[in-house]
């Protein structure tokens, strides 16, 4: 195999599929999403003629590979089954309900190209072309054996939904502190009666330290906040009493100083306190992301956040500690080269966004690993509220933190992510929380826990969302 050159290589799938009268896209550019490609496959082209939208999947970088091993290590490092969703389909205004609907589609391949020995000078010009057979699993009832996709379903109309899915109001309690400090500490207490690990980051500022949930879930430690160049007496005492064996700092030195660095060695078994940090927060995150693909060995799949704003990062926090997906902060309008390393070292090739536009770009999605869902309100708060919706629907408990201040929301995240718990954003501000309150009303949570103090979470907020 190794004396065959290729060249001229044309591996390309193009699957479409037809929606009958009664159903229609809600988009005249409908979003296609690839799994299963490992990053060999990409989506070339999305159409829609009618009710046709046809996605078309070509072999990455094939005028780059030149011999047959190369090849063949392309197309078998491809999972066995592609899986392309075409996102944004609906019954129209013209469907019955209780009416049965079939929807169509095909899958074709096709792999061309020039092969050449080496040694022999021998020549072959080859091309194939396939069509694809609907699974036995997949299949549908009217058509078992068809080489075509052919899938029927029926439209049940929803029924009039219960304007309150909670008889009764929620719940309250609140996790708090006189001091940022003194909150990460009770929440560490209320959680862990020991801890092996834990995280020390910066109290006051928010850039390096937004990655820090999901290590922070899957070390199972608690978050500790601490000023830059002293160690606080009750950190100190509190990893004490946690009976830790490691602690991590997550940050550089501007973020945590050396000489806390050196203090903690005091609370450290081997003496040596690890730091993960970057040049900057992108860098961190960075860093941040190995150190978790590192424990879990999962790749491929990665959540990206503002680096720029705080709050969506936490919001999506708690999504991303549960499943132990690394957080990668990018600019609003670029992805900064740290970033752009990582996904590359770590495979990604599946990605969430969290954040609207105003916070990350269209264009910047665009550089994106194949976005699989885009979590999005108009502010912070809508977000919070789009992700608990989208990634908490069974919970029945959620935290409640400020959208002003980063230290209460980050703290709670890798508890949110074990207890399968969204972190709600809320103003200070009692009558600007309405999108928080209806969702609150409208879902099945049953108790709310305030985090942080009266000042950024007053307990008349609280009482709103509940009443």
């Amino acid at each position: 195999a190794g004396g065959i050159s290729v060249e001229d290589i044309n591996t390309s799938f193009t699957a479409s599929i037809t929606l009958p009268e009664g159903m229609e896209y809600t988009s005249s550019n409908p979003q296609a999403v690839l799994e299963g490609a490992n990053g060999k496959f990409e989506i070339v082209s999305t159409n829609l003629v009618g009710k046709t939208a046809t996605v078309k999947l070509s072999l990455k970088d094939a005028n780059q590979i030149t011999t047959y091993q190369q090849l063949s290590n392309a197309v078998n490092s491809v999972e066995d089954t592609l899986k392309v969703t075409v996102k944004g389909v609906k019954f129209s205004a013209t469907s019955s309900p209780e009416t049965e609907y079939t929807i169509n589609g095909s899958v074709r391949g096709d792999f061309s190209g020039k092969a050449t020995n080496i040694a022999g000078g021998l020549v072959i010009n080859f091309n194939y072309t396939w069509a694809g057979k609907q699974t036995q699993a997949g299949a549908d009832f009217r058509a078992l054996n068809s080489e075509n996709i052919q899938f029927t379903l029926k439209y049940k109309k929803d029924p009039t939904p219960n304007p309150n899915p909670n008889p009764t109001n929620p719940d309250t309690g609140r996790i708090g502190g006189k001091d940022r400090i003194d909150t990460a500490i009770k929440i560490s207490k209320d959680n862990y009666d020991k801890a092996k690990t834990v995280i020390v980051v910066r109290h006051d500022l928010f850039p390096d330290s937004m990655t820090a949930s999901v290590l922070a879930k899957l070390k199972d430690a608690p978050i500790l906040l601490n000023p830059t160049d002293k160690l606080d007496s009750r950190v100190g005492d509190e990893i004490k009493r946690l009976g830790a064996e490691e602690v991590i700092i997550v940050g550089g030195q501007n973020s945590v100083s050396e000489k806390v660095r050196e203090d903690l060695k005091a609370y450290d078994a081997d003496k040596n306190v690890e730091r993960i940090s970057g040049v900057d927060r992108y860098g961190t995150s960075e860093m941040v992301a190995k150190r978790v693909t590192g424990i879990t060995g999962k790749k491929h799949t990665g959540v990206v956040a503002s680096g720029q704003v705080f709050p969506d990062a936490l919001s999506v926090g708690t999504f991303a500690s549960r499943e132990g997906y690394p957080i990668l902060l990018v600019k609003k309008d670029s992805v900064p080269s740290q970033v752009e390393r990582a996904i590359k070292d770590l495979e990604i090739n599946k990605t969430y966004i969290a954040g609207g536009t105003n916070t990350i770009s269209k264009s910047t999605e665009t550089k994106l690993p194949s976005v699989l869902e885009r979590m999005a309100g108009k502010d912070r708060y809508e977000t919070s509220v789009a992700i608990a919706k989208s990634k908490f629907g069974a919970s029945k408990e959620a935290y409640v933190a400020s959208g002003i201040e980063f230290a209460d929301a980050l703290v709670i995240s890798p508890i949110s992510g074990k207890y399968n718990r969204p972190t709600l954003l809320v103003s200070n501000k009692v009558n600007s929380n309405q999108l928080v309150r209806d969702y609150v009303k409208g879902s099945n949570i049953n108790k709310l826990i305030a985090i942080g103090g009266e000042r950024y979470v007053p307990s008349s907020v609280i009482d709103n969302l509940v009443k």
